[in-house]
C-alpha cells in the first residue's frame, strides 16, 4: 500500500510541471513546429525538382567532341583530296586544249 503512494507522490510534481507550462513555452513550440512544417515542405519541394532533373550528358558529350575531331580529320582530308583533283583537272584541261590546238577540227 506504501507503494502506490510513493508513486503517486512522485507523479503529481510531473503532472503539475507539465500543466503549468508557460504561455511563451507553448507558443515558442508552435512557431517551431510550423517552421518544421515549413521547411520540410521545402525540402519536397527540392527533392522533386532533383528527381526531375535531366540525365548527365557529360559522356555523350565527350562522345561528340571526339566524333567531331574525326569529322574535322575527315574534312581537312577530303579538302586535301579535292585541291589534287582540281589540280588534275586543271592539267586535263590544259593538255585537251593543247591537244585541240594541234589538231584542229575541220
Amino acid at each position: 500500500m506504501r507503494f502506490p503512494r510513493v508513486c503517486s507522490l512522485a507523479v503529481i510534481p510531473t503532472l503539475f510541471l507539465v500543466a503549468c507550462e508557460s504561455k511563451e513555452l507553448t507558443r515558442k513550440k508552435e512557431q517551431q513546429n510550423i517552421e518544421i512544417t515549413r521547411l520540410k515542405g521545402e525540402l519536397d519541394l527540392i527533392e522533386e525538382k532533383l528527381r526531375n532533373l535531366p540525365p548527365d550528358k557529360t559522356s555523350e558529350l565527350a562522345a561528340a567532341e571526339v566524333e567531331a575531331e574525326s569529322q574535322k580529320e575527315e574534312v581537312k582530308e577530303l579538302e586535301a583530296e579535292v585541291t589534287a583533283l582540281e589540280a588534275k583537272k586543271r592539267d586535263l584541261e590544259k593538255q585537251f586544249e593543247d591537244y585541240k590546238r594541234k589538231y584542229v577540227i575541220r
